[in-house]
């Protein structure tokens, strides 16, 4: 078991944010753009200019960096890359970001620096398949729902 304790980001978060935090995650791993950016908004990301298009690109940098192509090996992932897009995209048009996606942002660019640190032979989504999945699969549910009547008035 890893853990990592940081006393100086410590925050309790109520209930209904890790919903939507776990409707986010469905999102991510359903790959569904629309609800990652959706579910972006909802949280209280927002561009300077309110595009749709930067909230999109970057819920796109999202999912390629926790639910990367599984084509692809983890090798050949380049941070540094997704980094300078997400700062361009961040130039060009200002995403404000939530505090308490900060206090999340912390924790995995440790976890992101550890992992490409020392490149463990690992499957995260194996791994945190049992722990996510009783909050995830819920957060699925209402995705799917939302996508079907979404289609429907469309």
């Amino acid at each position: 078991m890893l853990a990592l304790l940081d006393f100086g980001a410590f925050t309790p978060f109520p209930d209904e944010l890790r919903r939507d935090y776990a409707a986010l995650a469905a999102a991510i791993l359903a790959r569904d753009h629309d609800q990652v950016t959706t579910r972006l908004r909802e949280l209280g990301f927002s561009t300077r200019d309110g595009s749709e298009e930067t909230l999109l690109r970057f819920s796109e940098l999202l999912m390629d960096t926790f639910r990367p192509d599984p084509t692809i090996s983890l090798d050949d992932l380049d941070p540094r890359e997704a980094f300078e897009e997400a700062l361009a995209l961040a130039r060009a048009n200002p995403v404000q970001v939530p505090g308490h996606f900060v206090l999340l942002g912390r924790v995995f660019a440790a976890l992101g620096g550890l992992l490409l640190r020392y490149r463990p032979q690992i499957n995260l989504f194996v791994l945190l398949a049992p722990y996510l999945a009783p909050v995830v699969a819920p957060a699925m549910a209402s995705t799917a729902t939302a996508s079907a009547v979404s289609d429907r008035s469309a």
